[in-house]
């Protein structure tokens, strides 16, 4: 069975935090109704602690990643999905348990091709601070556009879901031949 969801988890050193979002994503995958339709993949850029071994004991997908690249990191998690819809969330964060639930509502409605729903975050600092402000006002001010739009969890934008399609992948070599030339 081809999953519907892939979830890909950018991991460098969160064995502390990773075991909660684990928990989350199965509370979430079992209110979707169907565990096995959301495929759970962590790319483990070149950690020092126990990250892909707590991943793997958890059923994860584990793929290393040794690029120092948080792009790289990601897009190695995109290039092995199954899933039709890509979904990337990062370990320091929880997810909502109606998450999958929701976006299948909002994927549903066909006026959406891409959005962010919430997450709970871990940690605090003053980026992620200033990404809040940021997006906040973006999203309100483009609340009506009919081409996307944000699935409105929770929290703030943490998960985001692609529609996967082999441009996806065409997408990924090119951004990666762009950031190696830097």
């Amino acid at each position: 069975m081809t999953p519907r969801y892939s979830v890909v988890i950018p991991a460098y050193n969160e064995g502390k935090l990773l075991g909660r979002l684990l928990d989350s994503l199965d509370v979430a995958r079992a209110a979707y109704g169907n565990v096995d339709a959301v495929e759970v993949i962590v790319a483990d850029n070149v950690s020092t602690d126990r990250t892909a071994e707590i991943a793997r004991a958890r059923g994860c997908r584990v793929v290393p990643v040794a690029k120092r690249v948080i792009a790289a990191v990601r897009n190695a998690g995109a290039r092995v999905a199954a899933g039709d819809y890509l979904a990337f969330v990062d370990a320091d964060t929880q997810v909502h348990p109606q998450t999958f639930v929701e976006i299948d509502k909002a994927l549903a409605s066909g006026r959406v091709i891409g959005g962010a729903t919430g997450a709970t975050l871990e940690r605090r600092s003053l980026g992620i601070a200033m990404v809040y402000l940021t997006l906040v006002p973006i999203a309100l001010l483009v609340d009506d556009a009919p081409a996307w739009e944000f699935v409105a969890v929770a929290g703030v934008s943490a998960l985001i879901v692609l529609k996967h399609a082999g441009n996806i992948k065409r997408m990924i070599r090119r951004e990666e031949h762009s950031l190696s030339k830097m």
